[in-house]
């Protein structure tokens, strides 16, 4: 038999770490944390302590392994593609 937690669909680890790319256009600071029930907590914090930037979305990795893993992949910025 399913539980109740089963049932519910969940987004992937995979996903919550792509998902930041959703929101370029509304984020000007990505900002990774590692709780996935504290974004509301976060976002009212780093909205204080950076009263200048665009902060729509703060992006949950579900736990620390997950945030450090995040961490340590190597980022390419501003990438254009022309064909």
């Amino acid at each position: 038999m399913v539980t109740l937690e089963e049932s519910i669909p969940q987004y992937s680890a995979g996903y919550k770490q792509a998902q930041s790319s959703f929101y370029i256009q509304f984020n000007d600071v990505d900002f990774y944390i590692e709780d996935a029930w504290q974004e509301n907590l976060y976002y009212c914090i780093l909205s204080k302590l950076f009263p200048k930037l665009r902060i729509e979305n703060i992006h949950p990795l579900c736990g620390k392994e997950n945030a450090l893993a995040h961490a340590k992949t190597p980022v390419t910025v501003g990438v254009k593609v022309f064909l």
